[in-house]
């Protein structure tokens, strides 16, 4: 799980690099400095976390559809890139977050629990970030 959080957090790096690029959109902009921060340091720590249990194999690599994910969103430009971007974010950050949700309930290690347990919270302040950015565009 540890590896996965990591490859969905060089993903969000990745994604909010392309939005800082094509947004026009200040809250888009303020989104992505947020989370790309956060992401940079959830990644690392789990890769750190990853070598302290002995894992080998653990790579600073995006999730595989984040290619398919890029090439869609860079199709959009102004207005819509922003909405499609935080549709996007909203729609990843709801599966991330219960993805994690979930493996730290069941997760036997406390090490990795306390990982999950702090990754959380970065989730869901980027949806809601995303959320209201969304809402600020007048998207229902």
């Amino acid at each position: 799980e540890v590896a996965t959080i990591v490859m969905q957090s060089v993903s969000e790096v990745k994604l909010c690099s392309l939005a800082t690029q094509k947004s026009q959109n200040a809250d888009v902009r303020s989104l992505c400095r947020k989370a790309s921060a956060d992401s940079a340091k959830t990644a690392i720590a789990g890769l750190q976390l990853e070598q302290t249990l002995g894992a080998s194999g653990v790579k600073l690599q995006p999730s595989p559809d984040t290619p398919t994910v890029l090439d869609s969103l860079a199709q959009y430009s102004g207005e819509a890139f922003d909405r499609e971007f935080l549709l996007t974010e909203i729609q990843n950050g709801a599966g991330d977050e219960q993805d994690v949700r979930y493996a730290a309930e069941f997760s036997a290690d406390r090490a990795v629990k306390s990982y999950e347990d702090g990754v959380l919270p970065k989730i869901e302040n980027r949806v809601a970030l995303a959320e209201g950015a969304l809402r600020r565009l007048g998207e229902p």
